[in-house]
């Protein structure tokens, strides 16, 4: 599986370590490829030395050489004249060739009067600070004898050695820079992606501040005006049908005043049949639209409580209704927006069956209530569309002509504001079950963020 890190943050994080990273792998692995064996302090001092050596020893005269010598030997370091060349029957490689034309250039030897042996001693630990050793061992022609000498010298470090510090030194300024430059960019996105969900929960609320690079502003930009197209679309619509709406119970009301002076009485109860009908759908679309415009305050108060309420007032001698879950239960939400929700679905359920029953459980991250009744259900090709506004089922389906088709729009619209979600399921044994999952921590406009 490939690791993927999912915030924009660790991303480039990731591919600036990863870049740097390549770069001096890409250096180091030159470096050794082309370069010397020796460490370059450890090379100069070594050629220094024997530099320093020929050059005592050419001013000596008739002093004693082998004295001499051992003065400038140490416990790393060791001349010696001998007859003969300890190196002879060796023959250097590309990079020991390319080593002694280093110490004729310096000594300013003639060429091949020196030969160079480099044997590597392998390091002293497996850690990222231990030091390679090698012994470099040079004969140089002097007179009818050789000065022989023999160093324990540093050679390259490991290839990764210095990745190790490179990267360490180089990189975590850089990080940290990419880090609060890309929190500091995200800022305006964060709040973007807060104002975006609001929308999607109905939440309202005034335009983000325009910060950040000028992508972003425009971004922003954009956005609020689309927030605030889409506000005044929906506030013109609703005000519309509300008038429209208020308006119709003028009419309705003089309607039923003369229903009533009819005197036939088969006409007069067709009459104000139909009349009930269009007062019942007038006063659903209403409370559906004071729903859309309603800006109820988000507060805590007792979902046991508020259903147990719901309950109380729909239970008579003709209805069963039955509540069970925790004797209490703290939530934060829209009382006024849920009670209207779960009363529509109660009565729903008297409406289409005789008895109904609704359930409360929780959990650490949310709570769920389940309405269910012992009535006909609904197809379920229809269990999406029942949502939308004034769709109604067919009437061979539910067996009844007056409905109007806003109930569970109502229910869907005050679930979404709380952030939650609705499905419907038929029972097995028949009937219908509404299951509303509602989150603890519930969208709130004071939230909202436009500093």
């Amino acid at each position: 599986m490939i690791f993927r890190p999912a915030s924009l943050t660790a991303q480039l994080s990731l591919l600036l370590v990863a870049g740097i990273a390549a770069a001096h792998l890409i250096g180091v692995l030159i470096n050794v490829r082309v370069g010397d064996e020796l460490h370059p302090i450890a090379r100069n001092q070594a050629i220094e030395r024997v530099v320093v050596a020929t050059r005592l020893l050419a001013t000596c005269g008739t002093c004693d050489r082998e004295l001499m010598l051992r003065s400038l030997s140490t416990e790393r370091v060791r001349f010696s004249m001998q007859r003969r060349n300890p190196l002879a029957d060796r023959a250097m490689d590309e990079r020991e060739a390319k080593l002694a034309d280093q110490f004729v250039q310096a000594g300013d030897w003639p060429p091949q009067s020196i030969v160079v042996s480099l044997n590597e001693r392998g390091f002293a630990d497996d850690s990222a600070f231990s030091r390679g050793r090698g012994e470099l061992v040079t004969a140089l022609r002097f007179g009818e004898q050789w000065l022989v000498s023999v160093q324990h010298v540093t050679v390259q470090n490991r290839w990764w050695r210095s990745l190790v510090f490179s990267l360490a030194d180089r990189v975590l300024p850089v990080l940290l820079l990419v880090v609060l430059f890309t929190r500091w960019l995200l800022r305006p996105l964060r709040d973007l992606e807060r104002a975006a969900m609001k929308m999607s929960h109905g939440v309202s609320a005034g335009p983000l501040l325009k910060r950040g690079p000028r992508e972003l502003q425009q971004l922003i930009g954009a956005f609020n005006s689309m927030h605030e197209n889409l506000a005044r679309h929906v506030r013109d619509r609703t005000c519309l049908l509300a008038s429209v709406s208020h308006d119709l119970r003028t009419p309705i009301t003089s309607l039923r005043i003369r229903a009533e002076l009819v005197e036939d009485g088969a006409n007069k109860n067709a009459m104000l049949k139909t009349i009930t009908q269009l007062q019942r759908m007038v006063d659903e679309a209403l409370s559906f639209l004071r729903g859309e415009a309603c800006q109820e305050k988000r507060e805590e108060f007792d979902l046991s409580v508020l259903l147990e309420e719901l309950v109380a007032q729909r239970t008579g001698p003709a209805q069963r209704v039955s509540c069970s879950g925790p004797p209490t239960l703290p939530f934060a939400g829209y009382p006024l927006a849920l009670s209207r929700a779960l009363g529509n679905l109660l009565d729903n359920a008297l409406r289409h069956g005789s008895q109904a029953a609704i359930s409360l459980s929780e959990s650490p991250r949310r709570v769920e209530i389940r309405v269910t009744d012992d009535g006909p259900g609904i197809p379920q090709e229809f269990h999406k569309r029942v949502f939308e506004p004034f769709f109604r089922l067919p009437a061979s389906t539910t067996g009844e002509h007056e409905n109007v088709g806003l109930g569970l729009s109502i229910v869907r619209s005050c679930v979404q504001r709380h952030g939650g979600s609705v499905c419907l399921e038929n029972m097995k044994a028949g009937g219908l079950q509404v299951t509303i999952r509602l989150p603890r921590q519930a969208p709130s406009e004071s939230s909202w963020r436009s500093e």
